[in-house]
Formats: structure tokens, sequence, C-alpha cells
């Protein structure tokens, strides 16, 4: 049997699903080859097994694989059926198989999948404890605690944010208060500050002050003093 390595994907088996669906809506007469999302999973059925490759066999050629991927980090497998095939092989059912690696089979579903055009499946599948999932196990796990250590993370960073905020606001709600405080006892009191008059610039000249009328009275001079010598 033909066994192609496939590098794993990320998790866009939803969204891709969604494209697909919405494709149908939109032209449902053309005949598409659709995904399929398997989820292949552990004795904990919440617990996703990445790694692991999951693929359609051929019904025309048992030892021939007609769709292959690998599971993503989530344990999710998305397999697409070519156009030509699906078209060859609609309505006709086939077996599922999931395999180590290394291509070892640790699962056989005989006529667990139905090939037919323009459908979209989704099949959660279950494998038994074994040693050649061992790894896969710890290896979900450990995205697992990986996972759950940033949600942590993330939620302590919001809080941490909540608390700053809300210090901040009380210190603008002190302050407020302390302004309003001020300026009822200023009005209470009468001495309202008074605006104070602009500085001169450029454009406007400054004041011109007028004398006092002692200092504008024309001063009188006095008469110059004679000097006197004595004769000897």
């Amino acid at each position: 049997m033909s066994k192609r390595r496939l590098s794993p994907k990320t998790s866009t088996s939803g969204s891709l699903l969604r494209r697909s669906e919405a494709t149908i809506s939109a032209n449902p007469s053309r005949p598409l080859p659709l995904p399929r999302l398997f989820r292949v999973t552990g004795k904990d059925a919440r617990l996703g097994l990445p790694g692991l490759v999951v693929q359609i066999v051929d019904p025309r050629d048992k030892k021939l694989a007609l769709a292959q991927e690998v599971t993503d980090d989530d344990g999710n497998a998305v397999l697409t059926v070519p156009e030509d095939a699906a078209k060859q092989v609609d309505k006709t059912d086939t077996a599922l198989e999931v395999l180590s690696p290394e291509g070892k089979a640790l699962l056989k579903m005989p006529d667990a999948v139905c090939v037919r055009v323009n459908q979209v499946e989704t099949k959660v599948v279950s494998l038994k404890d074994s040693p050649e999932i061992a790894s896969h196990e710890s290896a979900a796990l450990a995205i697992r605690s990986e996972r759950d250590a940033r949600a942590g993370n993330l939620a302590a960073r919001i809080e941490t944010l909540k608390r700053e905020r809300e210090g901040r606001l009380h210190d603008l709600d002190c302050r407020l208060e302390d302004n309003e405080a001020i300026i009822a006892e200023l009005e209470a009191s009468g001495g309202a500050p008074q605006p104070s008059e602009p500085a001169p610039s450029k454009d406007m000249p400054a004041p011109q002050v007028e004398p006092s009328k002692e200092e504008s009275r024309p001063r009188e001079s006095s008469p110059p003093r004679r000097t006197v010598r004595k004769k000897k």
C-alpha cells in the first residue's frame, strides 16, 4: 500500500470545511472534491493525537490510498478526494485506515467512508492504548499543557491590566475631587483668581504709562553759586 509522508499542518480544518460548505451553497450543480475531517483520539476522547497518518483506501485498488493526510496538533486530518477520482467512485463505500509515521497499521475500518460528490463529512476515530501511540499521547499532553499555561498567563495579564486601570481611574477621581474642593473654597471666600494681563508681544506694543503731575512739571533751575575769595 502506498504511504506518502506528509508534513503536519496547523489546525485549519474548521475554516476549510466552512469554506467548502459555502462553495456548495453558491454553486450546488458543480461536483467538487470536498474535504472530510477526521479526528483521531486515544482513550481520552478530548485529546487529539498528532502526527498519525489517516488515509482513505482506493476502492479500485486497495493497495493505493485515495487520499492521505497527517493529523495536526489537535489530532485532526482533512482529506480531500481528487475530483476525477470522486466522480469515478461516487457513492462507493471504502475503508479508512490510521497508520503510524513508520507506516504500521494502527486501525482498519472497512466500508467506513462513502465517497460522495458535494458532501462534507466529519468522523471521530478512537484508538486503543498501545506502545505505538504512547509518544503521540505524550506529545498531545505536552501541547495541551502548553496551551493551558499560555491561557493562564493571558488571564493573569488581563487581571493585572484591569487592576492598573482601576488604580489609574481612582487617582484621576481623587485629583478631580481635590480640584473641585479648591475651586469651591476660592468661590466661597471671594478670592477667585483674576485673569492676568497678557505680556506684550511683537505685534502688540507695550502700554504707555502717563507721567504724574510732579514728573510732568518742569524743574526750576537754581542760580549758580558765586565764590568769594578773601584778600590776603
